[in-house]
């Protein structure tokens, strides 16, 4: 559940950051001046400025020393009731640059490339696909910009030892722990001991929070734990929750979802041209690939298939030999907005398949909500559809690992034989909603209430008043952000 046990006695609290993003920073400083109120000593440091990859857009002229400087004396005045230090200080010399081995060739080299006992080729394989928009970018063609992010990776790994050893902290806070600039600091502590927490954004629907957890939220068994102790430790009632919960899944039909909403194109009740009532017509929901393409495999390896394309092969052919059976393929609308050579590889799949599959475009009118209603199977990856489609009654198939799979309103195959066995089974019943309950109670209300920070979008905010964004970018990296937001891209 959300960790709430900070200040039982003095610490040493370091706050280690590897970039400056306004709901991020507001989020470390509302923790920072709860450490400081409460007697600890707190660090702050920011290493970006050296690092020749950084995240969410790459190098610019944001995260010259002298720009991070004059931001955070701005940031210092604001803080109260006490002063953070802060440091740019890495403790690694400024010419560190690294590269990775001729042998890593493919992204599976990458994937279980380790450094140091740690599995840090999975974070700088999920770093490149954020940057290249690509689940499976070719290593050669991208060397330049993937020994950047192997550099800042393992300056980062160096810059965290430099700090645990002159600070000696009894806690550290960091942001994620997914990618190639924070992963390193999730596994030395781990495997070194060291008491962190890594903070993020609360539910999806809970926008005035923040969280803290001891991992990350790509960890997708630990999630499913995290849902189920936060609904099982809530005060309130059963019909509370669930009264809640129906709040959530409103907003997802009526498209008020916040800051991020993919069904601004749907029709109402709109149905694939010829779509037939008396066919078992089963819905296979895609997601986009390449935020999952690089999860921790250690601890979400229960899964049937390597990706989605191979799942929907298995699915198609397996389908293909029932009589009166449509199989219809619904594109996740932000593949072709965003990751536009994964969308293209699905279109040359779908080309593939031929007539096993009857295709729905992205951007296409049809209603997700009404087609949900009418299938007679829904399957998914990792789509949230998963989780809102058995308040429609339907039975549920998970192929892979999602944040939900084992809250018990899906079906998750052990086996080939076990997932064929359910797709031919015209009696498959519905899952109980408890488990859809759960999720949807989870994203309203979970997080930590803001004090200072308030956020006015998904990416932007003010602590104290004053406005994270002008202090945090220049005039080109707020319109870029401006654009992200406008145009609803979600994959940062």
């Amino acid at each position: 559940s959300i960790i709430i046990e900070y200040f039982y006695f003095k610490v040493k609290v370091l706050f280690f950051d590897t970039w400056m993003a306004p709901y991020h920073v507001g989020t470390a400083l509302d923790i920072a001046e709860k450490h400081i109120a409460a007697g600890d000593e707190v660090q702050y440091v920011n290493i970006s400025a050296s690092l020749p990859f950084i995240e969410v857009h790459h190098k610019r002229k944001n995260s010259q020393h002298w720009v991070l400087r004059k931001k955070y004396n701005q940031i210092e005045k604001m803080c109260a009731p006490g002063h953070i230090p802060f440091s740019f200080k890495t403790g690694v010399s400024p010419f560190f640059k690294f590269s990775l081995p001729d042998s890593v060739k493919t992204t599976n080299d990458l994937r279980f490339w380790e450094y140091d006992g740690m599995d840090l080729g999975i974070s700088i394989l999920s770093s490149l696909i954020s940057q290249t928009r690509d689940a499976e970018p070719n290593l050669a063609q991208h060397r330049k910009l993937l020994n950047q992010i192997a550099t800042s990776c393992i300056k980062t790994l160096l810059s965290f030892k430099y700090w645990c050893n002159t600070f000696k902290p009894d806690r550290v806070y960091f942001v994620n722990g997914r990618t190639a600039i924070t992963r390193p600091i999730l596994r030395y502590c781990q495997n070194n001991g060291i008491d962190f927490r890594t903070h993020e954004r609360g539910g999806n629907e809970n926008v005035n929070s923040y969280s803290i957890h001891t991992t990350y939220l790509h960890d997708l068994e630990s999630y499913n734990q995290l849902i189920e102790s936060h609904w099982s430790e809530s005060t309130k009632s059963e019909s509370e929750k669930i009264a809640i919960a129906n709040m959530f899944f409103e907003r997802l039909r009526s498209g008020k979802k916040q800051w991020m909403a993919f069904n601004d194109l749907m029709q109402k009740g709109m149905l694939p041209s010829g779509f037939d009532s008396n066919k078992n017509n089963i819905v296979f929901f895609t997601s986009s690939i390449t935020e999952f393409a690089a999860i921790d495999t250690n601890k979400n390896a229960e899964t049937l298939f390597p990706n989605q394309f191979e799942s929907v092969r298995f699915i198609a052919n397996v389908l293909a030999r029932k009589p009166n059976t449509v199989f219809y393929l619904r594109l996740h609308p932000n593949t072709k907005k965003t990751f536009r050579i994964e969308y293209d590889r699905w279109l040359r799949f779908v080309d593939e398949m031929g007539d096993k599959i009857q295709w729905i475009d992205g951007d296409s009118g049809i209603d997700t909500y009404t087609l949900m209603h009418v299938a007679n199977k829904i399957i998914v990856s990792y789509s949230t559809v998963g989780i809102e489609a058995p308040i429609y009654n339907k039975p549920v198939i998970a192929v892979q690992n999602a944040r939900y799979h084992k809250l018990g309103s899906t079906y998750f195959p052990s086996s080939l034989n076990e997932l064929e066995q359910w797709l031919l089974d015209d009696e498959l019943k519905p899952k109980p909603l408890i488990g859809s309950y759960k999720f949807a109670y989870f994203q309203m209300t979970w997080g930590i209430p803001f004090v200072h920070y308030e956020p006015t979008s998904r990416f932007f905010g003010k602590y104290r008043g004053i406005d994270l964004d002008a202090i945090t970018f220049n005039f080109v990296d707020r319109f870029v952000m401006r654009l992200i937001d406008r145009f609803k891209i979600t994959h940062l």
